[in-house]
C-alpha cells in the first residue's frame, strides 16, 4: 500500500468502517486512513429469487445494471448527495430502479449514506447517500 501524500510505502494498523484502513507512512511517520485497494465488484447483470416466475427471472436477466450505477454516480458528482428520490430525479431513473442500484453501489463501496435523511414523496424519510470521498485521520 501507498501513502496518499507522499507515495511511500505504507503499512496497515488498523480496518476502519466503510471500506478504509488506517495506515503509517513510512515516509512522514504519519498515520492515515486510506481506501482499500480492491473494492467489491458490482452485479454486472440483475437478480432474481429462485422462487420467482419464469418472467421475472428472465426480466432480471436482461437488466444490465451498469448504466444505471453509471448514471447514479454521475448524478451523485453533479448535485454533491441526495436522496432516492432526488437521485432518481438527477438520473433520470425511477425510484425503484435508484433503490436497487443505491444499495448495490453501498455494497460495492462506491457510495456512503450521509448519516442524514431526507422526506420522499410519500413523506417517510430516506437515506442521504454522497460518494465516497477519502477520510483524513
Amino acid at each position: 500500500m501507498k501513502c496518499p501524500d507522499c507515495g511511500a510505502a505504507a503499512a496497515v494498523v488498523e480496518t476502519l468502517l466503510g471500506g478504509y484502513v488506517k495506515a503509517k507512512c513510512w515516509g512522514h511517520g504519519t498515520f492515515t486512513a486510506m481506501d482499500v485497494p480492491a473494492p467489491m465488484p458490482i452485479a454486472s447483470r440483475g437478480v432474481s429469487r429462485r422462487s420467482d416466475p419464469e418472467t421475472s427471472r428472465l426480466a432480471a436477466e436482461s437488466v444490465d445494471p451498469s448504466g444505471q450505477h453509471a448514471a447514479l454516480l454521475s448524478a451523485l458528482s453533479r448535485i454533491g448527495e441526495g436522496s432516492r428520490r432526488e437521485l432518481s430525479e438527477a438520473s433520470g431513473l425511477t425510484e425503484y430502479q435508484a433503490g436497487r442500484r443505491l444499495s448495490e453501489l453501498e455494497r460495492a463501496g462506491e457510495i456512503r449514506w450521509t448519516g442524514e435523511t431526507r422526506p420522499g414523496e410519500s413523506g417517510r424519510m430516506q437515506r442521504v447517500w454522497a460518494r465516497r470521498q477519502e477520510v483524513t485521520a
